[in-house]
């Protein structure tokens, strides 16, 4: 279920039900193509909307969503320790 956003106004940029709607079926899209390319582990998709700890991510693939939600609120929040985790559990550099 959709909380209702405020209207659009003058003095801010604040999201709108279309906004809103939108968010909602992008979400799912990717929800839908991404369960495709898990076949039978289809469940982790789930896991990760609703944010639940799942071993079926690897510490990596833990670390890149952590700043994605971050991102999704605003790239400003993402720290360096992120920036690390996420580095620390990347390939090794050559």
């Amino acid at each position: 279920m959709l909380l209702p956003l405020r209207q659009l106004n003058a003095n801010s940029l604040q999201p709108t039900y279309r906004h809103a709607t939108t968010v909602c079926f992008v979400m799912s899209s990717h929800a839908a193509a991404a369960r495709e390319l898990f076949n039978d582990q289809r469940e982790v998709v789930d896991c990760v909307i609703e944010n639940k700890e799942t071993d079926m991510l690897s510490d990596k693939m833990k670390a890149l969503l952590n700043i994605a939600g971050k991102v999704q609120v605003s790239g400003k929040s993402v720290t360096q320790k992120d920036i690390d985790d996420a580095r620390a559990h990347g390939r090794p550099r050559s």
